[in-house]
């Protein structure tokens, strides 16, 4: 799902990176 937020859309790769970065935290 890397690349693509919650609503199934491709954002920009620094909000890519921040949403991974989040989702990566338990």
């Amino acid at each position: 799902w890397a690349g693509v937020d919650g609503n199934g859309h491709k954002p920009h790769l620094i909000d890519t990176s921040r949403r991974v970065a989040v989702r990566a935290v338990p």
